[in-house]
């Protein structure tokens, strides 16, 4: 693990980005791309969270604000005013507000969605590092210096929730069933204290040495960031299993986070990469390229995208599913019904930022394909390619006649994308079709 300065007060240097710019590369089955996403943030961004729109925040731990990124990624600027304190955790809540753990004045800061700053509630315990939200609007921040958790209400009202935790409690996270959950740095552990605020209690076995990211399933598999480890630990659901995860790229993890299915992705902060983890926690592989320098911070939104809040470089990445190959193809609508006897042309052009792979046209009566030689005599499709592609058919009959094209286009290094259309001949005149044969 690289030696680094945890205390950060005013502006320090801001470290040109390394990040890949429209890499792509596969994860698992699925290709993604690895890209700087908005401009710069404030200084030293240590988390990232992001809000119903998409629009994406970082808490800028060195600079004392909040970044602002837009949901396109076009602009960035600073959200609120200035926070009163180190803002070390940061979350959204469902109508837009922002809050702050601020570490050194033992407070939360609200932010509107119009941007109006205040602190939020009473104090919290000594030195809050992180902060969580539950579907009722309550806030909980874990607090580094006093060993408890704090809970706000939305009324404002302010008290601590549950017994003492373990030593020097960082990442704070909340299953589907409303428990609480406390990454513990002092004493490699993680507490439990349940939903009703009654049970306080250490949650599976030893973690890695200095946990401090912490993210939780709906069903209570939990996952730690141990970055002077080198190490993800993970504790099964009930805390039955508790298991280190090593190697394979995971490089002084800092944050963790989980998407619906049950997989975590790793921020690692020396090699600038994130990992995924099956949710059996026994597969782990890098996913997209490159980060900006030191990611401290990963969130995940609904579609899979991934966001690093890269601290020694004051930016944010995204790494998500790569967009297909673009495919736009000019054709008749599905409502049009070629004529017995006159020539239709059904596709009339197609465009790609790839290629076309494939044309696949055929001709089937009532459902069944036919063979290549009746397709040609019941349906009379040409398929033209010099200078573009265009699709036209001249059907001999109507009874149970209809007409299927396909396209499929290809780009390196993204997904492919594929078009088709089903037209039925126009039944009036009903004339029948004699056919040689199906196949």
């Amino acid at each position: 693990m690289k030696k680094r300065t945890l205390t950060v007060v005013g502006a320090a240097a801001a470290l040109v980005a390394a990040g890949v710019a429209g890499s792509a590369m596969g994860a698992g089955r699925h290709l993604v791309t690895t890209n700087p996403f908005g401009g710069p943030t404030g200084d030293f961004p240590w988390g990232v969270a992001l809000d119903a729109k998409g629009n994406v925040y970082t808490n800028n731990t060195g600079g004392m604000t909040v970044t602002r990124i837009t949901a396109d990624g076009r602009r960035t600027a600073q959200f609120g005013g200035a926070i009163d304190g180190q803002p070390w955790g940061i979350a959204v809540d469902k109508r837009g507000n922002v809050y702050t753990a601020n570490y050194t004045t033992n407070t939360v800061t609200r932010i509107r969605p119009d941007g109006s700053t205040a602190q939020y509630g009473g104090n919290t315990g000594a030195g809050p590092r992180d902060v969580v939200l539950d579907s009722r609007g309550n806030l909980y921040t874990s607090n580094f210096d006093a060993n408890t958790v704090t809970r706000i209400r939305p009324d404002g009202s302010t008290e601590q929730f549950g017994g003492t935790t373990g030593e020097e409690p960082w990442g704070i996270a909340m299953d589907g069933s409303g428990n609480i959950y406390t990454a513990n740095t002092g004493a490699n552990s993680v507490t439990r204290i349940s939903a009703d605020g009654k049970t306080t209690e250490q949650y599976g076995g030893a973690t890695g040495d200095y946990p401090w990211g912490l993210a939780v399933t709906a069903d209570g598999t939990v996952f730690t960031a141990d970055p002077p480890g080198d190490s993800v630990t993970r504790i099964s659901a009930g805390g039955k299993t508790t298991t280190r995860i090593t190697g394979r790229g995971i490089d002084s993890p800092a944050a963790v986070t989980v998407d619906d299915r049950g997989f975590a992705y790793v921020a690692n902060s020396d090699n600038n990469s994130v990992s995924r983890i099956s949710p059996d926690g026994k597969r782990v592989s890098r996913y997209g390229g490159t980060t900006g320098s030191e990611p401290q911070g990963i969130a995940i939104d609904a579609d899979g995208n991934v966001f690093t809040a890269n601290s020694g470089a004051n930016t944010v990445t995204k790494i998500g599913p790569a967009p297909p190959t673009e495919l736009r193809v000019k054709a008749a609508s599905v409502g049009t019904h070629p004529a017995v006897g006159r020539r239709a042309t059904l596709v009339s052009s197609v465009a790609t930022d790839g290629r076309v792979s494939a044309v696949r046209a055929r001709c089937e009566v009532r459902g069944q394909r036919l063979a290549k030689r009746a397709q040609g005599r019941v349906c009379g499709i040409r398929v033209h390619r010099s200078g573009g592609v265009e699709v036209t058919a001249r059907p001999s009959c109507s009874a149970g006649v209809s007409i299927f094209v396909g396209i499929t286009a290809k780009k390196a290094g993204v997904p492919a994308s594929r078009w088709s259309r089903t037209w039925r001949v126009e039944r009036s005149p009903k004339v029948l079709c004699s056919l040689p044969g199906t196949g």
